[in-house]
């Protein structure tokens, strides 16, 4: 960033190409991947200009009613102007994680009557998430699927580390992490990246609509199940209060009950010698299944228990959630 002495921005331009960092959004948000090379494109500077980017036009929508504008008294290195703003009425900014968004809400507290913050990724550790009146911090993610939707896969690639959603061709196709999901093919225990766990809480964020995104935000739930179970043996046991995402599940129970959804069952049962309750969702034929979630109770009364295919869908947690986005992608291209 350049400034003048007293802090106000300066814009440089290239005279004979164009600006690096336009090339790259451009390529980007026309989703021409294939013109974006991994030298140009994973750095640290484009994900802070692309973050930023994202959450100026998902703003722009979600508050379509009001008029954002890029706030005028912004300068170099102040750390608490925001990224838009609406006269003394709206401050709105963003930071990637979450705890640095609470943070920065709180450092502005005084300066306007009304504070977002917005941010892409959970902070993975107990932190501190008191807000004073008129503040609030929100995910990206959720706020993107209130507004309508259209940027997800541009969220997830940041959330990923800039995995483009091109994907790795290495990695299996649709097709083939089907067979993996139903135990048809053979497939290797996988590791839980922090790509898989960023992607998971986001996912989780929002809201649901439509057997595609129950899938996934199921999917989601494998994730965290299985990232949580790493985490606490290898000692690290203040990860269990990430089993709020329960919470979620229970939701994502009681609306699937709600609307009947064809192709969706549920049940509830205790499995083995554990007087602790089992929810199982089957999606088309995929069994998840989870321990402790709110409700089960009220399920194990009013369902018919079915047979549980026995298909551990824990260990190859990162296949079933990429598995389940490129199945809610396919969906969404063919509506």
């Amino acid at each position: 960033m350049c400034g003048t002495p007293d802090g106000r921005f300066v814009t440089l331009f290239h005279r004979k190409k164009k600006e690096p960092l336009e090339r790259v959004a451009r390529a980007f948000f026309s989703r021409r991947w294939s013109d974006l090379s991994r030298q140009d494109f994973r750095s640290l500077a484009v994900s802070r200009f692309l973050a930023a980017s994202i959450v100026c036009q998902v703003a722009e929508r979600a508050y379509r009613h009001m008029r954002l504008t890029d706030y005028p008294n912004a300068r170099v290195a102040a750390g608490s102007d925001p990224i838009l703003a609406s006269g003394s009425t709206l401050w709105l900014g963003h930071r990637f994680f979450s705890e640095d968004a609470y943070s920065w809400a709180r450092n502005c507290t005084g300066q306007v009557s009304n504070i977002v913050a917005l941010y892409f990724a959970e902070t993975k550790y107990q932190f501190r998430t008191d807000l004073p009146p008129g503040s609030s911090v929100r995910s990206v993610s959720e706020v993107d699927a209130e507004a309508g939707g259209g940027y997800r896969d541009f969220i997830v690639a940041l959330l990923r580390r800039l995995e483009l959603p091109s994907g790795d061709m290495s990695l299996p196709n649709v097709e083939a992490l089907e067979g993996m999901v139903r135990g048809d093919e053979a497939a290797s225990a996988l590791q839980v990246s922090e790509s898989d766990v960023n992607e998971a809480h986001a996912a989780l964020r929002s809201p649901c609509h439509s057997k595609a995104e129950l899938r996934y935000q199921l999917a989601a739930g494998v994730v965290l199940n299985a990232w949580i179970e790493n985490e606490r043996a290898r000692g690290f046991p203040q990860r269990k209060k990430f089993y709020a995402f329960k919470q979620r599940i229970g939701e994502l129970v009681s609306w699937a009950r709600t609307n009947q959804l064809p192709g969706v069952d549920l049940w509830a049962e205790r499995v083995g010698r554990s007087s602790q309750l089992v929810v199982f969702v089957r999606v088309d034929g995929v069994d998840f299944s989870f321990h402790a979630v709110p409700g089960s109770g009220r399920l194990l009364a009013a369902s018919n228990s079915l047979a549980w295919s026995h298909i551990r869908l824990k260990p190859i947690a990162p296949l079933v959630l990429r598995w389940a986005r490129l199945r809610m992608e396919k969906e969404d291209r063919a509506n």
